[in-house]
């Protein structure tokens, strides 16, 4: 037997990390300080030399995941000198250190000096709530949007992936892209993708104590490699049917957050494992299956408002739950979960399809069983 705290938690392997410059020292004060460069620096990645040179601009990858969250992990950070200060997604701080350089939030609890996680009144844990936009760290340009997009170099497959960190306009750019093919083809991995480097423009950005600043500014983006585009365009509903219909059990089960990695990367708990392109559970057992009606599915997300007729006895088990919350909310096993208040499938008390209704009604959609 596998042993079960351990079950959900694995980490793929972290290969090297892809630069997007160099630290020069200051003749003046002696202290390093980062310059971009309009390539991509492959110090950290040698192997990526002997295919891509010393100055490459352009990188030809494929993505190991089908879900963006695992493809491009984001967040808002705040870095100080000291390292990273706080982390949260918009809603919830993830992580924070206080002024003294204790942790007083971990994993989105607050923490009590003593270390335990501070309690309310009902013996829930106290949640501390990220202010985004509004937040003072955020609007001084101290915190900003940060993903690592996890790729493999098509000329140097490995078990494992590279990434490269991407800030602000970046992160922006790089998401529609990702969302875009899923909503095309509904997969990521398979495709072949070019990772550019921006030309250099003029952005305005607000900078501590200076305010508001046009600073020369060289993003990274994505794209479908155009020939496969062209190829594929045509057949994208033949994609769509594929990715519904296929379980897959790849390289999403090897992943996990890279203890060893920079930015604080190691303080998150590594996420539930989750499933791509609708693989889900029959019953409560491990072994992966295909309901039969999953050849229905059409990819057609339900939007707000909208009035759905479900035979809700279909909806028995746990696999026919996480099956049903794909084809119509789009949602993988790990975000199903999430929405019901649990972590692990074991942990599930209500119907299945009970769930499904709240998941809908949390959405605004109407349920009409047939």
């Amino acid at each position: 037997m596998p042993i079960s705290f351990l079950e959900d938690r694995h980490r793929a392997q972290r290969l090297g990390r892809v630069r997007l410059g160099v630290k020069k020292v200051s003749s003046k004060t002696g202290k390093e300080y980062p310059v971009a460069t309009p390539y991509f620096v492959l110090d950290d990645a040698p192997v990526l030399k002997g295919f891509y040179g010393e100055t490459p601009t352009a990188l030809n990858i494929e993505f190991l995941w089908d879900n963006i969250e695992f493809t491009f992990p984001h967040y808002m950070r705040r870095y100080t000198a000291s390292g990273l200060r706080c982390l949260g997604d918009g809603d919830l701080v993830l992580y924070r250190v206080n002024a003294d350089g204790d942790v007083d939030v971990r994993d989105g609890n607050a923490v009590h000096p003593s270390g335990k996680v501070v309690m309310d009144g009902n013996n829930q844990t106290v949640k501390v709530h990220c202010e985004g936009e509004t937040c003072p760290s955020y609007e001084d340009g101290s915190c900003k949007p940060t993903g690592y997009l996890r790729f493999l170099p098509i000329e140097a497959p490995r078990l494992g992936y590279y990434d490269v960190v991407c800030h602000q306009r970046a992160v922006v750019g790089i998401l529609t892209q990702l969302k875009l093919t899923l909503a095309n083809f509904h997969h990521l991995t398979g495709i072949p993708f070019i990772l550019h480097r921006g030309e250099e423009e003029k952005v305005p950005v607000k900078i501590p104590e200076k305010g508001m600043v046009d600073m020369p500014i060289r993003t990274q983006w994505v794209e479908i490699n155009p020939e496969w585009f062209a190829a594929n365009w045509q057949e994208r509903e033949k994609h769509r049917e594929l990715a519904a219909a296929k379980v897959k059990q790849d390289m999403i089960d090897l992943f996990g957050e890279d203890v060893n990695g920079e930015n604080g990367d190691n303080l998150l708990p590594p996420p539930a494992v989750a499933e791509a392109a609708a693989p889900v559970f029959g019953g409560e057992k491990t072994e992966l299956t295909v309901p039969n009606s999953v050849h229905e599915t059409t990819g057609e997300l339900v939007a707000e408002g909208a009035v759905i007729q479900i035979n809700l006895s279909e909806i028995e088990t746990i696999g026919d739950l996480f099956t049903a919350a794909y084809r119509y909310f789009g949602l993988y096993r790990e975000a199903v979960l999430k929405e019901a208040g649990v972590k692990r499938q074991e942990d599930l008390m209500d119907l299945p399809r009970d769930i499904f209704l709240q998941i809908a009604e949390v959405r605004g959609v109407e349920v009409v069983p047939l």
